[in-house]
């Protein structure tokens, strides 16, 4: 368990770069962990296009560290700080669409499980 939920940060970022080809809700899953993972992407896609900052902020841990801003200019901010940003950034930016993700197929995640 705690290597998909150390892996899924990354897949989150991946996915959110990759711009649209197609439409996640589109994407065929081949596991059951791709499609718990398409349907938080899907729910935080959804807030975000409907200015749900408590949906948007339902995917983060109570303890996530958040990072935001330009690519010239990260800032980091907890959750707690976060939900007073996210309305901002809502405005400026206010329809998400992840497309949908290549997602390659390797032996591993990790060469041994977290401890």
């Amino acid at each position: 368990m705690k290597q998909r939920l150390a892996f899924s940060p990354f897949l989150f970022a991946a996915l959110f770069a990759m711009g649209c080809v197609a439409h996640l809700k589109d994407y065929k899953a081949q596991s059951a962990d791709e499609e718990a993972i398409k349907v938080v992407l899907l729910h935080w896609e959804n807030s975000w296009s409907n200015a749900d900052v408590s949906g948007v902020l339902s995917v983060f841990s109570e303890d996530a560290q958040i990072m935001y801003g330009p690519p010239n200019q990260k800032n980091m901010a907890s959750k707690n700080e976060y939900k007073d940003i996210v309305p901002e950034r809502m405005a400026a930016n206010p329809k998400a669409d992840l497309g949908s993700p290549v997602i390659p197929k390797t032996r591993t995640l990790l060469s041994k499980p977290l401890s």
